[in-house]
């Protein structure tokens, strides 16, 4: 089974979001699997040149985008034991920023034409895919393209095609008449509210749909998280599939993470490791429950319904800590609340992966009170640190997270329903309550230590996935 992942980004190349982490641990968990995977990115600027050095040119590609003529490199390269092919054209890709403007032309030019490519240079590569793997909606031409331009060529014929969804909140959505301009295609299909919908289009033409939680795959359907597209979803329905994304058990993992101050198995670990980030924030260095919330701030991610609480919350024994990219009103206020708790809350604006790798090995809590969350990477990161999550139920943290009984000894975080700020205040207050009995926190850490948050089971499933596809007719594509 030879499968072909197309992405926009991929660690340890590029990385601007999740995807790229994605990108970067699932092919390795399906080549364990046995399939044959290859991986194929834009060349952008940004790609270090060490790894430029490992690639080769395996061909030199023409190809019309509407009036304009085009030529591309396909660079090939070998790295820890996978198969990685790149386009290169120094137009769309040649400067140091990965996206640009997402509802600009250019940026609709930019992967029309990698996915145009994609399909192209598939001829030259080492091994015929039997299934392209599309990721995200800078992908979703593949699937469109396949189905309206390529099918009569007996090549392409019998490869199919899964799309797999992230987020809603982007789709690649344009101007009427865009696709027409770059690839002479019909627009019918892609038709949405006078506009053209590259997402919609890989919704209808793709063989197979994932997106990254069974109840995200639920909340699709409705139009509070459909974001216009869940009437496109719930047509499509039968051919959508929630698998739940794992995470890359060898690069988040506090035995070895060189970020850490200390280890386990020592015992001390997480006290050691708290004790050291809060001399390094100016913190109080005390022994009280400490809560990070690792986030971007958008409104969907729940910073709005903390804010509200904050100070009731820090009037109990506990220090905060927030790491993200708040926007400017948020920013703000978290600023003047530090200034009143210096020693009991620290905000870092911007992203610092080692200091949020410090912040789980030290944290006793998460917060992830987000309105809505697709996948559940950031429980599994907590978890993984031994941090016990405090989230909303939706997306993959209810899929995830399963809020402690403490008459059973089972469950391994806490939970609530209602986007309320009171709501999340009082399910803090219910965890710190439990924080305060240690057999009680022993068991919740003992559950989570049980679990298995990598890519071993939903790698399984992508590959019964693709078995699936291959065993489809060209007349029933469906589940």
């Amino acid at each position: 089974m030879n499968v072909l992942h197309i992405a926009s980004e991929c660690v340890p190349f590029c990385k601007t979001k999740g995807l790229a982490d994605v990108l970067g641990s699932l092919p390795r968990a399906l080549q364990e699997q046995d399939v044959n995977l290859s991986v194929i990115l834009p060349l952008y600027k940004a790609i270090p040149s060490h790894f430029r050095a490992l690639m080769t040119t395996k061909t030199v590609c023409s190809l019309q985008l509407g009036w304009r003529e085009k030529v591309c490199y396909l660079r090939e390269a070998e790295f820890d034991g996978l198969r990685y092919y790149f386009i290169e054209q120094n137009e769309y890709f040649g400067k140091e920023e990965i996206y640009g403007a997402p509802q600009s032309f250019h940026e609709a030019e930019r992967f029309a034409f990698f996915c145009k490519a994609v399909l192209e240079v598939l001829p030259k590569l080492r091994d015929k895919p039997d299934v392209l793997h599309a990721h995200d909606w800078q992908t979703a031409f593949i699937p469109y393209l396949l189905k309206e331009e390529y099918m009569h060529n007996t090549y392409y014929a019998s490869i199919k095609t899964l799309f797999t969804i992230y987020q809603l909140n982007q789709q690649g959505v344009y101007s009427a008449g865009t696709f027409k301009d770059l690839l002479s295609i019909n627009e019918d299909t892609c038709e949405y509210y006078g506009k053209v919908n590259l997402m919609k289009g890989a919704l209808i033409h793709a063989d197979l749909l994932t997106t990254v939680s069974k109840t995200f795959a639920d909340e699709i359907l409705t139009p509070d998280y459909g974001e216009g597209l869940d009437g496109v979803l719930r047509e499509q329905q039968s051919k959508l599939v929630g698998i739940f994304n794992g995470i890359d058990l060898s690069v988040y993992d506090p035995y070895t993470d060189p970020s850490l101050v200390c280890h386990p198995p020592l015992k001390e670990w997480k006290a050691m490791n708290k004790r050291a980030l809060q001399q390094h924030l100016s913190l109080a260095v005390r022994e009280v429950p400490l809560l990070i919330m690792v986030s971007t701030a958008a409104y969907s991610r729940g910073i709005e319904i903390l804010l509200p609480v904050l100070e009731e919350l820090l009037d109990e024994e506990v220090q905060v800590l927030i790491i993200g990219r708040e926007s400017e009103g948020f920013e703000h206020r978290l600023k003047e609340w530090q200034n009143v708790y210096k020693e009991k809350l620290f905000v870092h604006s911007g992203w610092d992966e080692e200091l949020v790798r410090q912040a789980y090995a030290a944290a006793d809590l998460s917060l992830i009170p987000s309105q809505c969350e697709p996948g559940g990477e950031r429980a599994s990161m907590a978890f993984q640190y031994e941090v016990v999550p405090v989230v909303r139920e939706t997306g993959g943290l209810r899929d995830t997270v399963k809020s402690f009984n403490e008459f059973t000894g089972e469950g391994n975080g806490f939970s609530f329903a209602p986007y309320q700020a009171h709501d999340l205040l009082f399910t803090v207050r219910r965890a710190l309550h439990f924080y305060r009995d240690p057999l009680l926190w022993w068991r919740i850490v003992q559950n989570i230590k049980s679990e298995d948050h990598g890519w071993n089971e939903p790698s399984k499933s992508y590959v019964n996935l693709y078995k699936t596809l291959l065993s489809y007719t060209d007349q029933e594509v469906r589940l």
